[in-house]
């Protein structure tokens, strides 16, 4: 397989193909991630009795929540009463509250909205640069969106539940429960061996579940390009998208791993040039940003005059300010944006031209399940 080739073909169909920027711009404004963090209290002390000085002593309010599930439970719901006592006792917390979860609620459908104009979105990039390399015609936007908009997209994100999503939260469910485990263990035994030994379990468990699934996810970020094209240019369901992408990996390894740490490399040179490039694009960002604070002042200052009519003071502008940024942030950036999108164009159109050039290398390939890769 030609990788300079390739690499040249896929700049040559961006660069000469400026439909495909629409959809690239909504690649890069629907990739995103969520990360949390877990603080601790490291106050604890050593009891100077000599009968127990191997004990550490934690407040209650500290232990309670490791003793048990149910007292876990428990200390959820007096938490929450202890929230609602405080929303009770000042009603204009009550009031900013409710317009919180208003704007979450918009939020988780503006969320799923988003989610299924990229699962369209990448349909319809690899299905026009499948057609214009097999027939060099460009299709419009709306023709864009016409393929894009079909059951494929829906398999996309079926395929993406079974292999990222549910390994996901498996790997999240896993990963508290060995923390909860681990200091559940430390506070029930009391004493420092007993710490010593459940902080090295903790670890070594943490490590290793981190580590397979780190392994899994990379391996599933490289079968995925060749799972999703064998869903969209080939009209399969989910299990046979599933089992044709693999087998094409798995028969073309040498290429594919390659091909992939090429795109590795590129990433980290495209690292440092975007470093550079937000450098270069400041002047872009300050007329971005002042038209995008024009843009979200519209929906801010109507919600914030909804605000004001049931809280005063500074409460208005917090919600007018909560309501705005979600507008107000994709169009400041959108500058960098649209060269994060010709990025995710580069990297779809590049996979899209790999897997043509992989499948050709079995002709056994068929519209079934079955693949004959005999000799291969």
């Amino acid at each position: 397989m030609d990788n300079m080739k390739i690499l040249k073909k896929t700049w040559y169909i961006i660069w000469n193909y400026r439909t495909l920027w629409i959809f690239g711009f909504i690649l890069a404004l629907t990739i995103g991630g969520v990360s949390s963090g877990l603080g601790s209290n490291s106050g604890y002390r050593f009891n100077n009795n000599p009968n127990i000085q191997n004990n550490i002593n934690f407040p209650a309010w500290v232990e309670r929540p490791f003793q048990s599930p149910q007292a876990f439970v428990e200390t959820l719901m007096n938490i929450d009463h202890t929230v609602r006592k405080a929303i009770d006792s000042q009603p204009e917390i009550g009031t900013f509250a409710t317009f919180v979860v208003v704007f979450l609620i918009l939020m988780v459908f503006f969320s799923i909205a988003m989610k299924v104009l990229g699962y369209v979105s990448e349909t319809a990039v690899i299905r026009m640069v499948d057609e214009f390399e097999s027939t060099s015609r460009k299709m419009t936007i709306r023709e864009g969106f016409k393929q894009g908009w079909s059951i494929t997209s829906w398999r996309l994100f079926l395929i993406d539940l079974l292999t990222v999503t549910l390994p996901g939260l498996i790997f999240i469910t896993l990963l508290g429960s060995l923390i909860w485990g681990g200091v559940s263990l430390g506070i029930n035994i009391g004493t420092t061996q007993g710490w010593v030994f459940s902080a090295f379990f903790l670890v070594g468990s943490i490590f290793l579940t981190v580590f397979l699934f780190s392994i899994y996810f990379i391996c599933v970020n490289l079968l995925r390009n060749f799972f999703i094209r064998s869903c969209a240019l080939e009209q399969e369901g989910v299990n046979a998208s599933i089992i044709k992408g693999y087998a094409l990996v798995r028969a073309n390894w040498k290429n594919v791993g390659l091909f992939w740490l090429i795109l590795i490399g590129l990433g980290i040179a495209w690292s440092i040039v975007s470093f550079l490039l937000l450098i270069l694009l400041i002047p872009f960002f300050v007329v971005s940003s002042i038209l995008a604070a024009l843009v979200a002042s519209v929906p801010g200052l109507l919600l914030g005059g909804v605000a004001s009519i049931f809280m005063t003071g500074y409460w208005p502008i917090v919600v007018g300010v909560l309501f705005g940024l979600p507008i107000f942030i994709p169009l400041a950036g959108s500058p960098i944006l649209f060269f994060e999108g010709l990025v995710q164009l580069f990297k779809s159109a590049s996979w899209t031209l790999v897997y043509r050039e992989v499948k050709s290398f079995i002709p056994a390939l068929t519209s079934d399940v079955g693949i004959d890769l005999e000799g291969k």
